[in-house]
């Protein structure tokens, strides 16, 4: 399902073995999404606040493992049990149970973009581009948040960062090409990348330092909340209209 350094969801055997590898990779994984959450803590001064987001985490993670393992095992008929179901294809030598949890814990690959390929016509690395820029774009631009504040101000670099994330967001679903598509993921990863450290500078100048600890904890729920609801209405609103819409949705709100 295009992870691993194989592209083979780090079913090759080079890769990953044994079992015993297939774990290790596993909690490699989730030593940032651990430790971000006590960073948090220790920045606002309460580790409470970090640990409690470690929980939420943790349900959220346990209920999508319960739930794509029953998915992977609700193969029905001869045909899809002698094949393996909805197994097939993945990694196999260390049950499903081994195979979801790498895959919950990796989040393999945005939900649009199976559709998104055959609409571009794209091979799965072509399409997988659309995902790896937007990433590196982000991870480029945000340090310029500074610099942008410092330059332009808090107020405007805010407005004109939303106003471009829409404004991209927007020509992401317009997109016609493969390079258009891959070009506007670049320019929203960028445009938008401001936006979250941003945000979280004006609400704590924005508050008193007595509830800074409760407005960081509604924002760090916001943050949480919002990776799983976007992918799931955006799956929704692809298989009944088309991909396009997961993008044509965002832009009413950003306006």
């Amino acid at each position: 399902n295009g992870c691993g350094f194989y592209n083979a969801n780090s079913a090759h055997p080079f890769e990953n073995p044994t079992p015993w590898t297939s774990i290790i990779e596993v909690l490699m994984f989730l030593v940032i999404p651990f430790a971000m959450p006590r960073a948090f803590g220790r920045m606002v001064g309460d580790n409470r606040q970090g640990v409690a987001i470690v929980g939420t985490m943790a349900v959220l993670f346990v209920v999508s493992l319960s739930l794509m393992t029953w998915a992977e095992l609700a193969g029905s008929g001869t045909a899809p049990q002698l094949a393996g179901g909805a197994m097939e294809g993945k990694e196999t030598r260390f049950g499903v149970l081994g195979s979801t949890l790498y895959a919950t814990t990796l989040l393999i690959a945005s939900t649009l973009l199976p559709q998104m390929q055959g609409t571009m016509s794209a091979t799965q690395d072509e399409i997988a581009w659309a995902m790896t820029f937007n990433i590196l774009a982000t991870a480029v631009a945000t340090p310029m948040t500074g610099w942008l504040t410092a330059r332009f101000g808090r107020r405007e670099t805010m407005i004109w960062s939303v106003l471009a994330f829409t404004l991209t967001t927007l020509m992401c679903g317009l997109a016609d090409s493969l390079e258009s598509l891959i070009l506007w993921r670049v320019l929203q990863g960028a445009l938008g990348a401001p936006v979250i450290p941003l945000s979280q500078t004006i609400l704590l100048d924005t508050f008193p330092k007595r509830q800074q600890g409760l407005v960081t904890s509604i924002f760090g729920m916001a943050v949480v909340i919002g990776p799983v609801i976007g992918p799931t209405v955006g799956s929704m609103l692809s298989e009944i209209y088309s991909w396009r819409w997961a993008f044509y949705m965002i832009v009413p709100v950003g306006v």
